[in-house]
């Protein structure tokens, strides 16, 4: 068997080598740049999940503190000492900021409807 040696540019002055050394890298800089994507995307992906596993832990808090009624601190209540039901007589809300502490109305008459009424008249002149 003959071996045979390659030298690059020997008879036409072009380094082949070269050529084909620099068309690889162009060829795999495509293949760098996807790498360097895929790498990114994998990032973000991550943090994604992150994002959600702590969304996930958030909402599972909150939907313990749906059902409790401790909240619900301040309540209110009406009562009357005469016929007239209280709740006829008086409103009441309770608002988030409400101070504790009782108080007491008293509701000394309420209004009367009244209609007053005159004979009729057939024309401006009577």
């Amino acid at each position: 068997m003959v071996a045979t040696n390659f030298i690059s540019g020997l008879v036409s002055t072009l380094d082949w080598t070269s050529v084909i050394d620099q068309l690889m890298e162009v060829a795999h800089k495509r293949v760098d740049v996807l790498e360097e994507r895929k790498g990114q995307f994998e990032e973000k992906i991550s943090a994604w999940q992150e994002l959600n596993t702590k969304l996930l832990a958030l909402y599972s808090q909150l939907d313990e503190l749906r059902g409790i009624s401790d909240f619900n601190v301040f309540t209110s209540s009406l009562s009357s000492s005469s016929s007239t039901e209280a709740g006829d007589l008086l409103g009441v809300d309770v608002l988030s900021a409400a101070q504790e502490g009782s108080h007491q109305i008293e509701v000394l008459s309420t209004a009367q409807a009244r209609r007053l009424s005159s004979r009729s008249f057939s024309s401006a002149e009577e």
